[in-house]
C-alpha cells in the first residue's frame, strides 16, 4: 500500500511559549480553543497538532491544516492567545515533520470501566430526556470517561526534550450520526457531576486520534508517564506498524471516521502546553508576554487638549488620548522605570502646549529631555523659547534667587534646601547655627549691595577675621542691629573657635561653587531670566541642569533655585487665567524644598505642575504626601 502524505495548505510553528502566572488555566484554554476549531472545519478536512523531540534537547510544536480547512492566522492566534507566539512555516505545502525511524507506536485512548466493577464515588446521571424505546433496548455499557488533569502540559514537553519522539493529534469534524451516538453513550454512562456537567463534557463531539511514536523499541518511561498524566482514565494502546496504521499516523483522512469523542475527552488528548512565570530549560524558547492593549472605557476622552498618545476603544479602533489644559492645572504625576516612555510623553506634551500657545517650563536633571524638546519644537514657538544649558561656561546664564522683593521667604526656603543637601539624615552636619550664620551674611550682603547678594559669595565674606570686621564696620551705619549680631556670633569668639566655625560654614558653600560651571552661574550676583515675564508672556523655558557635568549636588541646588523663582513669580502674575505648565523631570531630587508647596498652591495661580519619577519610594515623605494628595492625574508606564 502506498504511503499517503496529506498536503497542508497552512502550517504554523510555536517559536516561544509565554511565561504566565496561571499556566494550567492557559493550557486548558488553548487546548479547548484548538478542539473547538475542529467542528467548524469543512467535512473532509482536518487539523493536526505535532509535538516533536529531536533527541538533542530541542522540542518543536506545530499545527498543520490541510488544503480544505480554511484555517487562518487569526484562528491560530486566538488559540495561542496569552500562551505562545505562533508564526507560519515558510514551506507551507509540506507533510508532517518526519520521524527518522518509527519503531514503536501507541494510541492514547480512554480506559473502559472493568466488567463487574463499580465506582462508589460515581453515580448514574439522569438523562436529559426520556430515552427512546430503541435506546432502552440497546443500552450502552457504563463507561468511565477520562477527565483532564489541571496541568500545564510542560512535563510532556520536557519528556520530549529528552528523547526522539513525536506526539501527533489529528482532529476533524464529526457528522450527525456520530454526534448522536456519542450523546446517547454519554447520557447512559456513569459520569461525574450532574446533567449540566454532562452536557458541557459532551460539547460538540469531534473526530480525534492521538498517537505517540518513537524510534526506540520501548516508549521512554518519562514520556509514558507524561502522556498518561494528561487526564484521569487514559491508557496507551500499542499499534501494529502496518501500512494502514502508518498512513493513519501520517494523517490519512479516512482513518478518523468513527473515531469520535466528546469535547471533554478531546481536551485530554490535545496537550497544548503553557509555561509558568519563571524561566526554565524545557526544550523550547520562552519569553514574557507583551502587555495587552487595554481599551478606553466609560469616560469619553476629550477632543480638545494636549495629546498624551493614542489608545484603542472597545471596538479596537485607534483613538487619541488628550488631557485638557485645565485638567493639567490639577497637576500630573508620571511614573515608570527608565526606558518605559516617560520622556517621550513629556516631550509630546511640551510640543502640543507650544503649538497651542501655552507657556511651559521644563527642569531636566540630565539634559536628554530638553534636547528632544528643542529638536521637536514647532517653528512658531522658537521665538518665545529660552534654552539654558547649565554646563555652558562660554555663555553662562547667571541665576540669583535673592534678586527679588521677598528675600526673607527665599532665605527660609533655601536654608531648608541646604539642610537637605548637606545633612539629609539629620545627623548634625548642619543645624541652627549654620542657618543663623548663613542668614546673617546674606542679610549683610543685601544691606550693602542689594539684589546682587548671593549664597555663593558667603565664603568670600567669611574668609578671615579682618574681612569680617570690615563687613561689620560697613554695616553699623545702615544695619546696626545686624552688625552687632554678627559681632557677637562670630567676631567675639576665641581665635580657634572662630576658625572652626568659619571653616565649617565655608566648606558647605565651597562644595556648591567649586566647579567652573557653578561659579560662572552663581558668583556674578545677577539674575538673567525674569520668570514672572516668562509665565505672563507664555514663553517656553527649558533648563538643562546638566547633573553629569556639574555634579548632582550642583544640579539639585540650581533646580531648587529655579523652583523658588517660579514660587515667587506665581504671586506676581498679572493674569492667572493663562495656564502655564511646569514640568519637573526626576522630581525626587527636589522633594525637600519648594516643590511640595507648589503642588499644594500652584493651581490657584494658573500653574499646573507635572512631576516625573520612577516610583513613590524615591520621594521624601513631604513630597510623597503632596504628590498623593494633589496630583489628580496619574500616568504609569510599565
Amino acid at each position: 500500500m502506498a504511503r499517503v502524505f496529506p498536503v497542508h495548505a497552512a502550517c504554523w510553528r510555536v517559536t516561544h511559549l509565554l511565561r504566565d502566572i496561571n499556566p494550567a488555566e492557559r493550557a486548558l484554554l488553548a487546548s479547548s480553543r484548538l478542539v473547538e476549531l475542529a467542528p467548524g472545519l469543512p467535512h473532509g478536512s482536518h487539523l493536526t497538532l505535532v509535538l516533536a523531540g529531536d533527541g538533542d534537547k530541542r522540542v518543536s510544536i506545530e499545527i498543520h491544516a490541510d488544503i480544505d480547512a480554511k484555517v487562518t492566522q487569526a484562528d491560530i492566534d486566538h488559540v495561542a492567545e496569552g500562551t505562545a507566539v505562533v508564526t507560519p512555516i515558510v514551506n507551507r505545502a509540506s507533510p508532517l515533520p518526519a520521524l527518522s525511524e518509527l519503531t514503536t507506536l501507541f494510541e492514547v485512548v480512554g480506559a473502559s470501566a472493568p466488567p463487574g466493577e463499580t465506582y462508589p464515588e460515581l453515580e448514574f446521571v439522569p438523562p436529559a430526556r426520556e430515552p427512546s424505546p430503541d435506546e432502552l433496548r440497546h443500552r450502552a455499557d457504563p463507561k468511565y470517561w477520562p477527565l483532564r488533569v489541571a496541568g500545564d502540559c510542560m512535563d510532556l514537553v520536557k519528556a520530549l526534550a529528552s528523547c526522539e519522539a513525536q506526539v501527533r493529534v489529528h482532529m476533524a469534524p464529526s457528522n450527525e450520526l456520530e454526534q448522536e451516538y456519542i450523546a446517547a453513550n454519554i447520557r447512559q454512562s456513569v459520569q461525574l457531576g450532574g446533567m449540566v456537567d454532562n452536557e458541557i463534557y459532551l460539547g460538540t463531539p469531534v473526530r480525534i486520534r492521538c498517537f505517540v511514536g518513537t524510534s526506540e523499541p520501548r516508549l521512554p518511561p518519562r514520556l509514558r508517564a507524561a502522556l498518561l498524566g494528561l487526564g484521569v482514565g487514559l491508557r496507551l494502546k500499542r499499534c501494529v506498524l502496518s501500512e494502514e496504521m502508518i498512513a493513519t499516523w501520517d494523517g490519512e483522512e479516512t482513518s478518523l471516521a468513527g473515531a469520535v469523542q466528546p469535547f471533554g475527552m478531546a481536551r485530554c488528548l490535545v496537550p497544548l502546553p503553557a509555561h509558568g512565570p519563571d524561566a526554565s530549560v524545557c526544550g523550547i524558547r520562552t519569553r514574557e508576554a507583551e502587555t495587552a492593549a487595554v481599551p478606553l472605557v466609560d469616560a469619553q476622552p476629550p477632543v480638545q487638549g494636549l495629546r498624551l498618545g493614542s489608545a484603542v476603544d472597545e471596538l479596537g479602533d485607534p483613538v487619541e488620548v488628550r488631557l485638557g489644559v485645565h485638567d493639567l492645572l490639577l497637576h500630573c504625576q508620571v511614573l515608570g522605570a527608565t526606558g518605559t516612555g516617560k520622556s517621550s510623553l513629556l516631550a509630546g506634551l511640551v510640543q502640543d502646549a507650544a503649538k497651542a500657545g501655552y507657556g511651559v517650563t521644563v527642569l531636566d536633571a540630565h539634559g536628554p529631555l530638553v534636547d528632544r524638546v528643542l529638536a521637536e519644537l514647532p517653528a512658531e514657538a522658537i521665538d518665545r523659547t529660552i534654552a539654558i544649558h547649565c554646563a555652558d561656561v562660554v555663555d553662562p546664564v547667571p541665576v540669583n534667587v535673592l534678586a527679588c522683593d521677598d528675600a526673607d521667604l527665599i532665605i527660609e526656603v533655601m536654608m531648608q534646601v541646604l539642610t537637605e543637601l548637606f545633612d539629609p539624615r539629620r545627623e548634625g552636619i548642619v543645624g541652627p547655627r549654620f542657618e543663623r550664620v548663613s542668614s546673617q551674611i546674606i542679610r549683610a550682603q543685601q544691606a550693602l549691595i542689594g539684589r546682587e547678594a548671593s549664597f555663593a559669595t558667603i565664603p568670600m565674606w567669611l574668609r578671615d577675621r579682618d574681612v569680617l570686621a570690615k563687613l561689620v564696620a560697613s554695616l553699623r551705619p545702615v544695619a546696626p542691629d545686624l552688625a552687632e549680631s554678627i559681632n557677637v556670633e562670630l567676631l567675639q569668639n576665641r581665635s580657634n573657635e572662630f576658625t572652626e566655625v568659619i571653616a565649617w560654614v565655608n566648606s558647605k558653600y565651597e562644595r556648591l561653587s567649586g566647579s567652573t560651571e557653578m561659579r560662572s552661574i552663581l558668583l556674578t550676583g545677577h539674575d538673567a531670566v525674569d520668570v514672572t515675564r516668562v509665565i505672563d508672556d507664555g514663553q517656553l523655558l527649558l533648563v538643562d541642569l546638566a547633573s553629569t557635568q556639574i555634579g548632582p549636588l550642583g544640579a539639585q541646588f540650581l533646580g531648587e533655585m529655579w523652583l523658588a523663582k517660579h514660587w515667587l513669580a506665581m504671586s506676581q502674575r498679572s493674569d492667572t487665567s493663562r495656564p502655564h505648565l511646569l514640568i519637573v523631570d526626576e522630581a525626587q531630587l527636589f522633594g525637600s524644598g519648594i516643590l511640595p508647596r507648589m503642588l499644594a498652591e500652584a493651581r490657584k495661580f494658573g500653574i499646573g505642575v507635572t512631576i516625573s519619577h520612577q516610583h513613590l519610594e524615591q520621594l521624601s515623605s513631604a513630597m510623597r504626601e503632596a504628590a498623593l494628595a494633589t496630583t489628580n492625574n496619574v500616568i504609569v508606564f510599565r
